[in-house]
């Protein structure tokens, strides 16, 4: 019956009053995380996005395996070119661009999931509210992405094609607006191939005023002669934010309940489920819905470690499947070994109520399988996470109205179902 009770909460939090599509900023600066498992690439960057012009501009640190390059790429869709700089080099490569421009917000025809707490629920500056939406392109490639509610700025994305398989992007220190209106003009290295690029004036987010309090646009070419360094400083300030002294591995909390929402954009699974969770005994309960395709399942599957028994109850058959647990356990927090990537604000930076302090970790397990997690600072509150292996490809999961503590300790019985 508790089950039941619980699935039906679930169900109700679901399919209340949909809205429609936020949205998002058209003009915004920040710092991106985009991490590809597929190709092994990790990009850490500061990004420019105007979504009015169709165009945008990454200065950026990759890590491709054990290689590290930096590049400062500028991408203008409206003449479908891609200008990327190699900033060990001074080397500039000038290609067309074969895809179409993706929104980095939520879109017009964009599905909504859920609206949920991110972070330690009702602790002030450790959480804010946001929304998930998901849906798919004219092509057939799938998206998701997290926006903060109300104001609809970018949490984190993930997209999946057959040609660029998953990539999971997480959002950081966003403010509206651009400080610099000459960031869309090539770098002088790409000059020579730059001709015939629309000038698409900005209203800069910080640009001087006259008397009269209109803004005072400048034209970009008077900025051609210190452009280059402009996006020096602006890359070494990338690399003082990923070189500064390195914090141990936080303590995320041991015992909690909340909600979970994992996808696999490659295998179209996703699935959105009420969870207790005690990494002490590890053992994890999961009230879910699954939707693989366009068929819905709903389960009660229960993970003793401890004992490695797997039991799954079906929820509308109510038969239950008990099976051994193979798969070592695997914390939604912060592991001990972890690596520290960088520290910054998710949300609207500096925005009360829709911004939190969060860090971001990664590693690799014994079996050589890999993880990206980010929680909230200092709690260490899980609130996004990243897996990889060759059996199960890429799944996110994304963690929602967490709370400490197990209310129900009669949780982690498996159902009597499962006992006959």
């Amino acid at each position: 019956m508790k089950a039941v009770c619980a699935l039906l909460a679930l169900v109700t939090y679901c399919a209340a009053q949909t809205p429609t599509p936020c949205e998002s900023p058209k003009q915004w600066e920040g710092r991106l995380y985009r991490s590809d498992r597929t190709h092994n690439t990790n990009v850490l960057a500061k990004i420019s996005y105007d979504e009015v012009n169709q165009r945008g501009r990454i200065i950026e640190e990759v890590q491709e395996g054990s290689t590290q390059s930096f590049y400062d790429v500028l991408f203008i869709h409206s003449v479908n070119k891609e200008y990327r700089l190699d900033l060990k080099t001074r080397k500039c490569n000038v290609t067309n661009l074969d895809r179409p421009f993706r929104p980095m917000g939520v879109p017009p025809f964009a599905r909504f999931l859920f609206e949920a707490t991110i972070g330690a629920a009702g602790f002030p500056g450790e959480s804010l509210i946001a929304q998930t939406w998901d849906g798919e392109f004219e092509d057939k490639s799938r998206f998701i992405v997290s926006t903060t509610y109300p104001d609809c700025v970018p949490l984190n994305s993930g997209y999946f094609s057959n040609s660029t398989g998953f990539i999971q992007d997480n959002f950081f220190d966003i403010t509206v607006g651009i400080s610099d209106p000459s960031v869309f003009i090539p770098p002088t290295e790409c000059g020579m191939y730059s001709e015939g690029i629309p000038a698409a004036p900005i209203v800069a987010s910080n640009t001087k005023r006259a008397s009269g309090g209109i803004p005072i646009v400048r034209n970009g070419s008077e900025f051609l002669t210190d452009l280059k360094m402009k996006f020096m400083l602006a890359f070494f300030a990338l690399v003082a934010f990923c070189g500064a002294q390195k914090p141990t591995p936080c303590n995320s909390p041991e015992q909690w309940e909340g909600r979970i929402y994992r996808s696999d954009k490659s295998k179209a699974f996703t699935e959105f489920g009420r969870v207790s969770y005690d990494q002490r005994n590890m053992r994890v309960r999961i009230i879910e819905e699954r939707e693989v395709g366009s068929t819905k399942d709903y389960y009660d599957t229960l993970y003793l470690h401890n004992i490695q028994r797997k039991y799954r109850l079906d929820l509308t058959t109510r038969k239950c499947n008990v099976t051994d647990l193979t798969d070592p356990f695997r914390p939604f927090g912060v592991p001990p070994f972890a690596r520290f990537l960088f520290e910054a604000e998710v949300g609207a930076a500096g925005v009360p109520g829709e911004s939190l302090v969060a860090q971001t970790w990664d590693g690799e397990f014994e079996d050589h399988s890999k993880f990206m997690i980010t929680a909230t600072y200092p709690d260490c509150v899980p609130i996004t996470s990243v897996f990889f292996s060759n059996d199960t490809g890429f799944v996110s999961s994304d963690f929602y109205d967490i709370t400490a503590g197990i209310s129900d300790p009669m949780v982690f019985i498996p159902p009597i179902e499962c006992n006959m």
